[in-house]
């Protein structure tokens, strides 16, 4: 049997930031391969570099703030701070299927809601 000798603190230390790192590494590269699937469904192909995607899909975030329904959309529990919590909550209960199709419903219900006022003004007018 092998032992590992036993690390000190600054030793564990700067294993935990290398793990942090990693983790925010893998997200970054998860999340820009989401955003360049689903701008392919629009025949926008963005590179694999995370710099040049940044650069080319920043068009996003200004339609975005443009748009009255995105604007609603991202207003939903707008603090920063409180959504994360929130979403941490949602993740610790989301332990059966009932309870995630439950929480999808909700979810859609808000956003609907949200938008229904834009919706009926955009067919009125």
């Amino acid at each position: 049997m092998r032992f590992v000798p036993v690390k000190s603190a600054e030793q564990q230390a700067l294993l935990a930031l290398h793990r942090v790192r990693y983790g925010f590494v893998v997200e970054r590269t998860a999340i820009i391969n989401r955003l360049r699937g689903l701008m392919a469904e629009f025949g926008v192909i963005l590179p694999l570099r995370a710099v040049t995607v940044r650069r080319q899909a920043a068009h996003i975030e200004q339609q975005a703030k443009r748009s009255e329904p995105a604007r609603r959309l991202m207003a939903i529990r707008g603090d920063a701070y409180l959504r994360n919590l929130l979403v941490q909550g949602a993740r610790s209960v989301l332990h059966t299927a009932r309870t995630l199709v439950a929480t999808a419903n909700k979810n859609a219900r808000i956003a609907w809601a949200l938008l229904a006022p834009i919706r009926s003004s955009l067919l009125f007018n």
